[in-house]
């Protein structure tokens, strides 16, 4: 109807608007929103209605009758388009650029002051009551500053997707051309005025828009000139959002109406071409005029039949618009069992479920349906919507399934019950995280480089503990480079019950390009998912065991040759052997200055084609004369030699060397070679850095109370002081074993029946120049203060070491202790 209207005001023929409303109520894209419960839908009839009435508003100016309200009317509904949609946002640029026009020609013209000044307090008028109107959303972005911005940083980030000239191109070819690739909006790749010849009658309609403008200056001229801006305006939206679907028929809903308007003014200028020919007995023209009226009239007239006829029907279109869901709530709604319930869902919380399922805060979602739950160890009624199915895994279980099909005869859902006895895991663990989630084992399955990793975690809920736990896995190799990191909820934590038993599978994506050995570790663990803090790790006798469970010695099995993203330029001598392409090198974290004693990290990237024979990579430290050869090491840090290479393979070439600590400061040059038995040594990567001298503590410091008490041959307590007035604690330690672990040093205050802690402090083992132990110089002499905040008086100090990753203890040489009590605390 507002089209309608608009049509009579701006194209002055009453032929012409119906076509234009024909145009609207028959555009596929019109007829899909119009039948879909999004807010966008709102945005075209707000949008049509604010330049209605604005218009209109000027007309009656013009006639010298009163217009505020009609100005006001105007405002009122431009306040209500900025509710409807983001896209809409852009909305008041459709009516300021021709007001802006307007107003400079109104002013050419020598319009005197007193006509524009009650002009001018009526367009202040519509701005006034669309402030108002717009009130409480600039309130809630007042309170909420960053959600303004939010959505548009997040479809804008051309970083992760097209530039904006490609998305310009695309949004502009979907009026007559390409269209919106996604199901749930159009039918793919469908324009929004098909066929392409919908172009000519646009173009004959700019064209009499352009030519039949009025001579006057009035609200004709200025809605011809939004109607011919708007659509460009608004397909912005759809173009400038880079990192989403490009183009979007729901983003360029801000086209309507105004875009139907010169294409329905080419139509009826091609039906008064036709009949004129028809009069003037020019028969060919007629013929061809006709048939090609028919034509696109048919192409319009068509474009409801698809609605109906491929895209409502189709499967695709079910599934997206979650018609499997609708199913499953109705099911939900209707099912009586004694049994608990689950649903597997694409997303987790899931608003069709929520907004038609009773009972839905109490409904246990699995997102993607990778997770097999027994409540309190009953046998669950698990359901799987077409969307979200069991994986392979728990449908190779036994149980009882049954397949469910929607009014459509689509296949909605399936339930499945499964066996009575809960699974065993193929390697049973002991262990818990945070006294909340005890471990039962783990299933693991090989994964090849390049594709994934499966593993399923068994786990028994201990108690609710309160707090978002979400877990985690880690994929790293024997460097500590980390490969791979997946968060993945599954049972969430606000349905756990003591006793409650349930199996996750992760499927791990594994970078191509990585070796493929043995050496790799799976970090497993679960963190605080609002704070972001790792759960502690409990071992079967409830003794600190870190944050993480390890699965150490992982192997990955080859994947073939695949591309490799390669962030350097690749070098001009690749011949170092037939088969053999050098792609490049960097060093990881490159810095100008480093420490003696110092680990520094690079990558290197081949491709082999064919079987390689035997060759090493050395490591140089040069400076002029003077070289110090660091390592002959094979590649993947020393695990995987040239000649065992299964080929074709890309290969991500991670190694790690230490500066020695008695490397003489100043510049050098760290240079890498490829050296093959009989060949000189061709160079792979040069690199300049000075290095610094270090802070080293060679004699043994002064200490009140000498211990020397050695830790599995790899520290030594050489003594300790204390200020027994401020707290103040002060150990002297000594590297005497040549280790490549960290550790970390543990103080704990222990209350009188032994217990911890009245005060404890946990701090890894740090010397000068941030070096953990692992580049420590053995015999190097390492000062360590704390300040303890507590009453020492009768109460036991203990000092042990333990290493991070698992919390497993070092003893004391000689007992079977982990730990050294402090004796002169305790009086």
């Amino acid at each position: 109807a507002v089209t309608y209207r608009l049509g009579l005001q701006l194209l002055k023929r009453k032929r012409d608007a119906l076509i234009a409303t024909l145009l609207l109520g028959a555009n596929f894209s019109h007829l899909l929103f119009s039948r879909l419960g999004f807010r966008a839908i709102s945005q075209p009839l707000f949008q049509g209605l604010t330049v209605l009435f604005l218009i209109e508003g000027m007309r009656r100016r013009r006639l010298k009758k009163s217009a505020w309200e009609w100005f006001a009317t105007a405002g009122f509904f431009l306040g209500l388009t900025a509710h409807t949609y983001l896209a809409a946002r852009l909305f008041p640029i459709v009516l300021a650029i021709p007001l802006l026009i307007f107003a400079g020609l109104w002013f050419k013209y020598g319009k005197a002051w007193a006509e524009t000044k009650p002009l001018i307090l009526h367009y202040l008028l519509t701005g006034l009551i669309g402030v108002i109107t717009l009130f409480p959303l600039l309130y809630w972005f007042t309170i909420h500053p960053e959600a303004f911005w939010v959505r548009i940083e997040q479809v804008g980030n051309t970083s992760a997707g097209i530039s904006r000239w490609e998305g310009i191109r695309r949004a502009a070819s979907m009026l007559f051309f390409q269209g919106d690739p996604y199901i749930r909006f159009n039918i793919p790749g469908m324009a929004l005025f098909p066929p392409s010849l919908m172009l000519f009658p646009a173009i004959i309609g700019l064209r009499l828009a352009w030519e039949t403008r009025s001579k006057q200056i009035n609200e004709i001229w200025l809605g011809r000139l939004i109607m011919v801006t708007a659509p460009f305006i608004m397909l912005l939206p759809s173009a400038l959002a880079t990192s989403e679907i490009v183009p979007s028929n729901l983003r360029s809903i801000g086209i309507f109406p105004f875009i139907v308007l010169p294409i329905a003014s080419g139509l009826g200028w091609m039906l008064d071409y036709a009949i004129n020919t028809n009069r003037e007995r020019r028969t060919f023209e007629m013929i061809f005029a006709s048939l090609l009226l028919l034509f696109l009239i048919g192409n319009v007239l068509f474009q409801p039949i698809l609605y109906f006829t491929q895209w409502g029907p189709s499967q695709e279109a079910f599934l997206e618009t979650e018609g499997d869901v609708t199913a499953v709530a109705n099911f939900l709604n209707s099912v009586e069992t004694d049994r608990p319930i689950l649903v597997s869902t694409r997303f987790v919380p899931h608003p069709t479920l929520a907004f038609y399922v009773d009972g839905y805060n109490q409904l246990p979602l699995i997102p993607n349906g990778q997770t097999l739950v027994y409540p309190a160890g009953e046998r669950p009624l698990m359901i799987f919507p077409t969307s979200s199915p069991e994986n392979d895994w728990i449908a190779s279980l036994p149980g009882e399934r049954e397949t469910h099909f929607a009014q459509n005869e689509f296949e909605a859902f399936t339930t499945f019950v499964p066996a009575e006895d809960f699974p065993s895991p193929q390697q049973p663990v002991s262990g818990n995280f945070g006294f909340a989630i005890e471990q039962l084992g783990y299933d693991l399955e090989t994964g090849k480089v390049g594709e994934t990793i499966t593993l399923r975690t068994y786990n028994k809920v201990l108690g609710n503990p309160g707090f978002n736990m979400v877990p985690f896995v880690h994929l790293e190799d024997h460097l500590g480079n980390r490969w791979g990191q997946l968060e993945q909820p599954g049972y969430s934590p606000a349905n756990w019950q003591t006793g409650d038993l349930f199996v996750q599978q992760f499927e791990m994506p594994i970078p191509a390009g990585l070796p493929p050995t043995s050496q790799y570790t799976l970090r497993i663990g679960w963190f605080d998912g609002d704070s972001g803090h790792e759960v502690t790790r409990f071992d079967v006798n409830n003794q600190f065991a870190g944050a993480a469970f390890l699965i150490e010695d992982v192997s990955l099995a080859y994947g073939g040759q695949r591309t490799l993203d390669i962030p350097v330029e690749q070098p001009q001598d690749q011949d170092f052997q037939p088969g053999l392409t050098y792609l490049g090198g960097q060093v990881a974290n490159a810095q100008t200055k480093y420490f003696q004693g110092a680990q520094l990290d690079f990558t290197l990237w081949w491709q082999a084609d064919s079987q390689l024979t035997s060759a090493k990579i050395v490591t140089v430290l040069e400076q002029g004369d003077l070289q110090i050869e660091l390592g002959q090491v094979d590649p993947a840090g020393d695990s995987y030699p040239f000649d065992q290479w299964q080929t074709p393979i890309s290969l991500i070439d991670q190694h790690r060397v230490q500066i020695p600590t008695d490397t003489p400061p100043g510049d050098w040059n760290f240079n890498v070679y490829f050296v093959k038995a009989g060949d000189s040594p061709k160079p792979l990567l040069s690199y300049q850095f000075f290095i610094d001298e270090l802070d080293l503590i060679l004699e043994e410091p002064p200490s009140s109370n000498p211990v020397g008490v050695n830790f599995e041959g790899q520290l030594r307590l050489v003594g300790y002081s204390l200020d027994e007035t401020t707290g103040e604690l002060e150990l002297v330690w000594q590297k005497i074993g040549n280790t490549d672990q960290d550790f970390v040093a543990f103080i704990h205050l222990r209350n009188q029946d032994e217990t911890c802690c009245v005060w404890q402090a946990d701090r890894p083992m740090i010397a000068s120049a941030a070096r953990p132990t692992s580049r420590w110089l053995v015999d190097e002499y390492v000062i360590e203060r704390f300040e303890i905040e507590a009453d020492l008086t009768q109460l036991p100090l203990v000092v042990g070491v333990y290493r991070p990753g698992n919390g497993i203890r070092l003893t004391i040489d000689g007992s079977d202790t982990d730990q050294l009590q402090l004796l002169d605390f305790k009086r």
